[in-house]
C-alpha cells in the first residue's frame, strides 16, 4: 500500500491522472468489483502475478516440447523396429514353404 511519508509525483490523489478506477478481482473470493488506486500501485501489485503467470506458461511449453522430442524418438524406434520385423517375414515366409515341400513320412 502507499507510504505517506514518501513523496508521491501528485501532491492530491484525486488531481492525479494516475488515480482512477480499476477493474481488480479479489484473489480469495474470485469476485470482480472497480477500485481507485493509483496506477503505479497497481502496477507494482500486478506485475509480479503476471510474472508468474508467464513463467509458468514458459515452463508448460519447455515440458510439452520436451514430451514432443521423446515421442518423436519413440516413434522413430518404433518405425525402425517395424522395418526390421518386415525384412525378416520373407524370410519366415520361405521357411514355412521350405516344411510344405518336405515329403511325409
Amino acid at each position: 500500500m502507499r507510504n505517506n511519508k514518501k513523496k508521491c509525483i501528485c501532491k492530491n490523489c484525486d488531481d492525479c491522472q494516475f488515480y482512477q478506477a480499476w477493474d481488480m478481482t479479489d484473489q480469495k473470493t474470485g469476485l470482480r468489483k472497480q477500485v481507485s488506486k493509483c496506477g503505479f500501485q497497481v502496477l507494482f501489485e500486478e506485475l509480479p502475478h503476471l510474472r508468474g503467470a508467464i513463467d509458468g506458461a514458459q515452463q508448460g511449453a519447455n515440458e510439452a516440447r520436451n514430451r514432443s522430442i521423446e515421442n518423436q524418438e519413440l516413434i522413430k524406434d518404433l518405425g525402425l523396429a517395424m522395418l526390421t520385423a518386415m525384412k525378416d517375414i520373407p524370410k519366415q515366409i520361405g521357411v514355412i514353404d521350405d516344411y510344405k515341400r518336405l515329403p511325409d513320412t
